[in-house]
């Protein structure tokens, strides 16, 4: 503050010797006094919010990193973004939690699920065109190999590996069928020869429209690509974002800090086990025949020979023992056993810290991808709903493509004239896959109690079931007209039995199917012909009734 205030005083004497160039009616002292009082109020005012956010200032305990404030497109060039996706490549097919990590929210994300589920109104047409879409999902991608839930797998890979990739929305050559490309981030650059064009492979207007791709070729020739031909897929973490950087992207580091220290743990470790025993006794040698190898001080092997001359020397002889080594020493006469202390639970201790940052940078809990071990009953649940948040937004990302991409080809469909036309074949959701629960018993009894209160819908509550609420009710309808037919055959061969009515007959079958007791006012017809029920299981009947004999 002192050294403040002396600043702010000399920048005073200069200001008030310039004023005294430009009198105004007081002495050059007066306005000097003047000036200095001015600027030591400004100052006392800068004192007080002086450090007040103390992180915004330099510190001699931290690094020191310059200023960036960078629109997003200016943030990053393209060598760091290929040069990280490229680690992440390498880091992926090499370290087996980042194998796992991955694998883990693109399995939950996905699964088995994504059919769609057309809602124009038109019953019939919803149904025939989500099987015709769904018929074209096993051969929609261009080389023949994968359908589209392997696609939109693969693709929450790409996410979290590469950080982007495209889809080329084209026609298999000769037949003209829609078919679908999936394009590598590290495909999507810009032109060499037109690079005004295009930032990072992406063609844009002055507001940051997307207009095409530059995308290319086993030829190293780049072709362009229009944005209604072509869907970019990242996970945006700034709102002008141009390309996309991949979830490992800030601890890149750490995850090749922890696959070398796995390897030389487990070379130590190896080294350690090798070494398993130690024989002392006076000569130090091992008292074996002719013949044995030993390595000299030059770690050459040398063959040991009784009587050799006395003066010989070896580096601490040793006899290999599968699997490990027998070393000799010379100090007493006693045999020890080596105790291999590694991997220590310090070094497990730092292993788990890297696990955690890496799920961090995934945005998933470390106890759902990797342990659960310590986790309770409302700390699992707690657990389980975290990481549904991040894979609810992944969903949320697919979705918003499988959505374009079934609307393409929808429209292709109408404009070929394979399926009728629809003014709203747009209107249309997917079925996503089940959830997983901890306490199944419990969260379906949650479940029933909220739809029967009406605070959940049908939709909802089958949502989480991987099922459709129009086919659920279709088939319900399907099977409560079988019922009610099987009924009637049985009620019109009984229907001259007292008290047998239309509405037993129903009853019956559905207590044929729990195997209970039907509950009526006289006798029953068993599934065989026989009788259950009110009337008395003897022989004697009453009016008109029969005994539960043959």
């Amino acid at each position: 503050m002192a050294a403040t205030s002396i600043a702010l005083i000399r920048r005073g004497y200069r200001y008030a010797d310039a004023q005294a160039a430009h009198p105004s009616g007081r002495s050059a002292e007066a306005e000097r006094l003047h000036a200095m009082e001015g600027l030591i109020q400004k100052g006392i005012d800068i004192g007080a919010n002086w450090k007040f956010y103390q992180d915004a200032w330099p510190s001699r305990s931290r690094n020191y990193w310059p200023q960036q404030l960078y629109d997003a497109k200016d943030q990053i060039d393209s060598w760091s973004r290929e040069r990280i996706m490229a680690e992440s490549r390498r880091l992926r097919a090499n370290l087996p939690f980042m194998t796992q990590s991955v694998g883990c929210l693109s399995t939950f994300a996905v699964g088995n699920a994504f059919a769609p589920q057309f809602r124009t109104g038109d019953t019939e047409w919803d149904e025939a065109t989500g099987e015709f879409i769904q018929r074209w999902y096993d051969i929609c991608d261009i080389r023949g190999i994968l359908d589209l839930a392997q696609g939109l797998c693969l693709a929450s890979e790409s996410i979290d590996v590469d950080g982007d990739f495209g889809v080329y929305l084209t026609e298999h050559p000769g037949s003209h069928y829609p078919a679908l490309q999936f394009i590598h981030a590290h495909r999507i650059k810009t032109d060499p020869e037109r690079p005004e064009r295009a930032i990072q492979g992406v063609v844009m207007n002055s507001a940051g429209r997307h207009l095409a791709y530059h995308v290319r070729q086993d030829d190293d020739s780049v072709i362009e690509i229009p944005a209604r031909d072509f869907i970019l897929v990242g996970d945006p973490e700034r709102f002008d974002q141009v390309r996309y950087m991949g979830a490992f992207a800030n601890c890149v580091g750490l995850m090749e800090d922890m696959k070398e220290l796995g390897i030389a743990e487990m070379i130590g470790a190896k080294q350690q086990t090798n070494s398993n025993i130690i024989e002392y006794n006076e000569l130090g040698l091992p008292e074996v025949p002719l013949g044995n190898f030993f390595n000299d001080t030059t770690g050459q092997t040398k063959i040991a020979v009784p009587g050799s001359p006395t003066g010989q020397t070896f580096n601490l002889p040793t006899e290999l023992s599968m699997p490990g080594e027998r070393r000799y020493s010379k100090i007493g006469n006693k045999i020890e056993l080596v105790e291999s202390k590694r991997p220590s639970p310090a070094w497990h201790g730092l292993m788990e810290w890297l696990e955690r940052q890496g799920c961090h940078a995934e945005k998933m809990p470390y106890e759902f991808v990797i342990n659960p071990e310590k986790l309770g009953g409302t700390s699992a649940r707690a657990i389980v709903e975290k990481a549904y948040r991040t894979i609810g937004r992944r969903q949320d990302l697919l979705k918003k493509l499988a959505k374009r991409i079934v609307i393409w080809r929808t429209a292709k469909a109408i404009k070929n004239k394979e399926i009728p036309p629809n003014p709203f074949f747009w209107r249309l959701g997917f079925q996503m896959p089940k959830k997983l629960t901890v306490d199944k018993g419990r969260d379906e009894a949650a479940r029933q109690s909220s739809y029967m209160c009406g605070t959940r819908t049908l939709d909802g509550y089958l949502a989480e079931e991987n099922e459709d609420w129009v086919q659920h009710r279709q088939q319900k309808l399907i099977e409560a007209m079988d019922k009610c037919e099987k009924a009637d055959v049985i009620f019109q061969k009984y229907k001259g039995r007292p008290g047998f009515t239309f509405a037993m007959a129903v009853e019956l079958m559905e207590k044929w199917e729990s195997g209970a007791t039907v509950k009526g006012a006289g006798p029953v017809p068993g599934p065989a012909g026989s009788t259950s029920g009110g009337g008395g299981s003897g022989g004697g009947g009453g009016d008109g009734g029969e005994g539960s004999g043959s």
